[in-house]
């Protein structure tokens, strides 16, 4: 699932993604903070900026679109928060590739951010379902900014899809705190064991 060329995977399609805005976009302070306080840190960012990594994100190592973050080649370790490249590009790849990683001890714990709510939805049909871990449905749409011309600008228009965060790892209870206040937060009764909770940072 996870093979082909570059190009490829950063340009693949998919059906429910369709109408999305074949545009970057970049996650807002309010849900880096809540990621921050979940992770404690950001060890990598794999779909970033220069640009973006320096003004909001501030992680220790980014992959961007030249460098290619679903590189085998490129490896994923620490703490990671994943918001997938924008339009019809296929998030999956990024989704799996951090379930991959986790599972095998290289991403001690991660934060998804889910551009669309309706990837909830036809996760069930992936290989590791994102309903099976903790997620947050924010109260409110996310504006996500934009980067024109190498400025990081407000959204031209108001985000038309609900969108949902997904928290892989072992310290639940942080993900709790860090979001409860930005919308309902659920943890799944089907929790794989590796991310039950825990109180470990």
């Amino acid at each position: 699932m996870l093979n082909g060329t570059t190009t490829e995977r950063w340009q693949m399609t998919s059906n429910f993604m369709q109408g999305e805005p074949d545009r970057e976009r970049y996650t807002p302070a309010e849900i880096i903070i809540a990621v921050k306080d979940t992770l404690g840190t950001i060890d990598l960012d794999p779909a970033s900026t220069e640009t973006v990594n320096k003004l909001f994100i501030r992680a220790k190592r980014i992959y961007t679109e030249q460098t290619d973050g679903l590189d085998r080649g490129n490896p994923w370790n620490g703490k990671i928060f994943v918001n997938p490249p924008g339009g019809n590009r296929n998030p999956e790849l990024f989704w799996e590739r951090l379930i991959s990683e986790y599972n095998q001890k290289n991403v001690t714990a991660g934060v998804y951010l889910a551009f669309n709510i309706e990837h909830l939805q036809q996760s069930q049909n992936w290989l590791h379902p994102m309903v099976q871990y903790p997620f947050c449905i924010p109260s409110q749409r996310i504006q996500f900014y934009y980067e024109e011309k190498g400025l990081i600008k407000p959204p031209p228009h108001r985000n038309g899809f609900a969108s949902a965060i997904i928290y892989v790892g072992k310290s639940t209870t942080r993900f709790i705190k860090a979001f409860n206040n930005l919308g309902a937060v659920i943890i799944p009764r089907n929790t794989p064991k590796r991310v039950q909770t825990t109180e470990d940072f």
